[in-house]
């Protein structure tokens, strides 16, 4: 499929997940006449659909949409003109975009009411935030490379250090220009233009004796 399709199909997902979402936001207030009968049983009213099938089809409806934000944008991922490491980075991003699909799933399972709503609907509402907190982290995790890379760069330059120390001699407030250099299988101590007999660093003295 060329890129101009898949821009077409990529607009008609974010409409309809638009539109799912106004319609799961403001239909709550029509499904049932009156609105009280929805959540209070000794309300006489008539709904639209019974409570059951309503949750069923939102969650079913989570559940595809869900899976085309992590499938959908997988083959221009591909196309792009990165290195092979980078391409699998973002493809693993949106892989993890599977733990918000598997707990729409585990959702669906506790979306059966009971009389009392407020009763059964802790643990499905606790899903729910739990489905809504996984998509937002998925969301935000292609910003942490930068501070991800600057780590990188600290811990790489912590390592290897500063093989070069100034030296001051014992008998003079100026520094000689001498270094020590680091001692790395065969390494040992440089000679400068005056090579010390004692060295000051950071305040603390040691002597060197031939």
């Amino acid at each position: 499929m060329s890129v101009s399709n898949m821009r077409w199909l990529y607009l008609g997902a974010l409409g309809f997940i638009i539109l799912w979402g106004t319609y799961q936001g403001i239909g709550v207030f029509f499904f049932c006449t009156p609105i009280q009968s929805f959540w209070d049983a000794g309300v006489k009213g008539r709904c639209l659909l019974a409570q059951p099938t309503i949750w069923l089809i939102s969650g079913i409806v989570h559940i595809v949409t869900d899976f085309a934000i992590i499938v959908m944008p997988l083959p221009i991922v591909w196309k792009l003109q990165l290195p092979r490491s980078q391409k699998i980075y973002l493809s693993g991003i949106f892989g993890l975009g599977t733990l918000t699909l598997a707990i729409g799933i585990l959702r669906v399972q506790w979306l059966d009411p009971v009389t009392d709503m407020t009763w059964w609907n802790v643990t499905a509402a606790s899903w729910s935030m739990a489905e809504i907190v996984s998509g937002i982290t998925c969301a935000c995790l292609p910003t942490f490379k930068p501070l991800l890379v600057g780590i990188k760069n600290w811990l790489h330059r912590s390592d290897d250090g500063d093989s070069t120390i100034c030296l001051q001699d014992q008998g003079s407030n100026e520094l000689t220009g001498s270094t020590l250099a680091a001692f790395e299988g065969h390494g040992g101590v440089g000679t400068g233009p005056k090579v010390p007999t004692s060295i000051a660093m950071y305040g603390t003295q040691t002597n060197i004796s031939a």
